[in-house]
C-alpha cells in the first residue's frame, strides 16, 4: 500500500502517544547496520581531508595551552571541533581511527534522533521511510573518503537535532528550555564562521 502525502500530518501534542519500543528498534538496526557496511572499510589511520589535518592540529596545539582561533595563525576553524579532537584523542589515544569510529558512531546517532524526530512530527509511519531516507541521503553524495571524515557539520547537527527534540517534548518542566539551549549553545560552538565574522 502506497502512502500519500495526507497519511504524513504532524501530530498535535494531544495526538502524540508513545510509540512502542519494537516499532522503532528495526528502524534503529537498520541505520547502524546500513552505515557500518557502507563505512567500516573506511576506519583506517590516514587524515581523509585537509580539514581534519587542522582540527588535529588544534587539538594539539590545546595541549600546550593555546587556544584554538587565537594562537594558531590563519587557522579559522570553529573551536568545538578542536576541543572534540582534543577530547577523543585524550579518552582514546592519538589516532585518526579514533575519530572516524567516532564519525561513524555520530552518525548513526544522528540517524536514530532523525528517525524519533519523524514519529513525534508525523506518527508510526514515517519510522521506517526517515531511516532509510537518512541512510540514502548519507551515503551516497560524496566519495567515501568524505563521507568518513569528521567535519564540524555532524557534532553541529547532532546537537541541533537532540535539541528540536527535547524542546518538542510534552513535557513542561523548568529544564527543558535550559537544556535545549544549552545544546544550541554547544552546537554554535561548532559553526565554521564562528571566528571569521
Amino acid at each position: 500500500m502506497w502512502l500519500g502525502a495526507r497519511d504524513f500530518r504532524v501530530c498535535n501534542a494531544d495526538e502524540i502517544t508513545e510509540i512502542p519500543m519494537k516499532r522503532r528498534l528495526p528502524a534503529w538496526i537498520l541505520l547502524a547496520v546500513g552505515m557500518i557496511i557502507c563505512r567500516a572499510l573506511y576506519l583506517e589511520n590516514v587524515i581523509y581531508n585537509i580539514d581534519e589535518a587542522e582540527y588535529a592540529v588544534a587539538a594539539d596545539a590545546m595541549n600546550h595551552h593555546w587556544l584554538p582561533g587565537a594562537d594558531l595563525l590563519g587557522s579559522t576553524k570553529p573551536p568545538g571541533i578542536a576541543v572534540l579532537f582534543n577530547l577523543l584523542f585524550h579518552v582514546f589515544g592519538r589516532s585518526m581511527i579514533v575519530i572516524h569510529v567516532a564519525h561513524l558512531v555520530m552518525m548513526i546517532v544522528m540517524g536514530a534522533l532523525t528517525v524519533e524526530l519523524a514519529a513525534k512530527l508525523w506518527g508510526q509511519r514515517a519510522i521506517l521511510p526517515s531511516a532509510l531516507l537518512f541512510w540514502i541521503v548519507a551515503n551516497s553524495f560524496n566519495n567515501p573518503s568524505e563521507m568518513i571524515a569528521l567535519n564540524v557539520e555532524t557534532p553541529a547537527v547532532l546537537l541541533g537535532l537532540a535539541a528540536m527534540l527535547i524542546a518538542l517534548s510534552r513535557s513542561r518542566r523548568w529544564w527543558i528550555p535550559v537544556v535545549t539551549g544549552a545544546l544550541l549553545g554547544l552546537a554554535a560552538m561548532f559553526r565554521q564562521s564562528l571566528l571569521c565574522g
